[in-house]
């Protein structure tokens, strides 16, 4: 049987699974599912065409069909009605790649609108840990390389079974999101999701040329990050800029003194905070800007600044420390210049460095997410300050 990977389809029969719900039902099951609009949902359309293709193919002597006029589920991916009315509700979640802090973090961040509906993550891969963190949490999944989950004892649908290997129709991009480029566009678009910003405006802000701005949010747009009215699909291309986002730090010796005023002029640590300049991000930030964690006094900051130049200088005045465990601060060149303008003032926290101007959230937020151990449960509980909006 070919692949489907329409939103409505005419499903046939299949072979090979027996929920407990459905024992001795030979007749026909109808699943129904709501329209999906292209518009920034093309992936989470496939999601669901995959996921009814699945069932379909493991059910046996069954029949599907669509009923794309059914509106009494609005919110449900998929209904899957049998003759003697019993129903099990849908909702569809999907990621290409499932690991596991991506996983937990949407988990985290889901509230489900409809209680007695059962979450079935797609993606294309999903990790043995992922799937540990999807059980816990009573969370199905399919993971395209050929096996379907869903196990729910409250409606009696027990599910564990290899399924045909899927591929995707519309195939996303290894890197969707690549240089400094395709990290400033998706940075531009996350710091103010509501608002789409012109490829000019980004290419102006992040000093770039506009031609590759634009290469840039194509690769982005054919991930299916973004949506057609230009708004970002933010969880999604938050953690796709995850991906991206590797800053190398230099830690050192000393850091900068608010009274050397020669030298942190030269260095450009305060001035204008309108202007690009040093900014904190990592721990400190995240403690400034109310993220759930404790850290000691004195702790040392990580800095970003706005170019090679100004790392290099950095580390010929403050010296480079031997030991990344003994450095007073570090230093890292950001990924994308919008790091390091505009940048903010933010609340003093126990250790933080209120002399010191800080980068956006998001930013801090990109580093929380590269912390494999710890990383996705700040994230889950973090929401930023007022004037911020959360993309993670």
């Amino acid at each position: 049987m070919p692949r489907r990977c329409s939103p409505s389809l005419d499903v046939g029969p299949a072979k090979g699974f027996q929920p407990e719900g459905l024992r001795g039902v030979r007749g026909s099951v109808v699943a129904e599912h709501r329209t999906i609009g292209y518009t920034g949902c093309m992936r989470e359309a496939e999601a669901v065409a995959d996921l009814e293709f699945a069932l379909d193919s493991r059910m046996p002597a069954a029949a599907f069909s669509t009923d794309s006029t059914q509106t009494a589920h609005q919110g449900v991916d998929l209904v899957m009605t049998s003759p003697g009315g019993d129903k099990w509700m849908f909702l569809v979640k999907s990621l290409a790649r499932a690991d596991p802090s991506r996983v937990s973090a949407m988990v985290s961040k889901m509230r489900q609108e409809w209680p007695d509906a059962l979450v079935v993550l797609v993606a294309d891969e999903v990790p043995q840990a992922s799937r540990y963190i999807l059980a816990d949490a009573g969370w199905g999944y399919l993971d395209r390389r050929g096996h379907l989950r869903i196990m729910d004892a409250s409606s009696h649908l027990f599910v564990d079974v290899d399924v045909d290997p899927m591929t995707r129709a519309t195939p996303r991009p290894r890197e969707p999101i690549r240089g400094a480029s395709g990290i400033s566009y998706a940075a531009a678009l996350l710091m103010n999701p509501t608002e789409p910003i012109s490829l000019r405006e980004v290419a102006r802000r992040a000093r770039l040329a506009v031609s590759t701005v634009s290469e840039a949010a194509r690769s982005i747009r054919d991930a299916a990050l973004i949506g057609r009215d230009g708004r970002p699909l933010t969880n999604d291309l938050f953690w796709a800029l995850s991906d991206a986002w590797r800053p190398q730090r230099i830690p050192l010796l000393e850091m900068p003194k608010p009274g050397e005023v020669a030298t942190t002029d030269s260095l450009g640590v305060f001035g204008d905070p309108a202007e690009p300049g040093w900014a904190v991000t990592g721990d400190v930030a995240a403690a400034a800007y109310g993220a759930p964690m404790a850290i000691s006094s004195g702790f040392p900051p990580d800095f970003y600044v706005p170019d090679r130049v100004t790392a290099t200088n950095a580390a010929r005045t403050y010296g480079v420390a031997p030991d990344p465990n003994a450095a007073a601060c570090t230093v890292a060149v950001a990924p994308t210049r919008l790091a390091c303008v505009p940048r903010f003032e933010a609340k003093a926290q126990v250790g933080a460095v209120p002399q010191f101007f800080f980068t956006h959230p998001l930013f801090v937020a990109l580093d929380l997410a590269s912390d494999k151990a710890r990383g996705s449960e700040i994230l889950s509980g973090w929401i930023p300050p007022r004037g911020f909006t959360r993309v993670w």
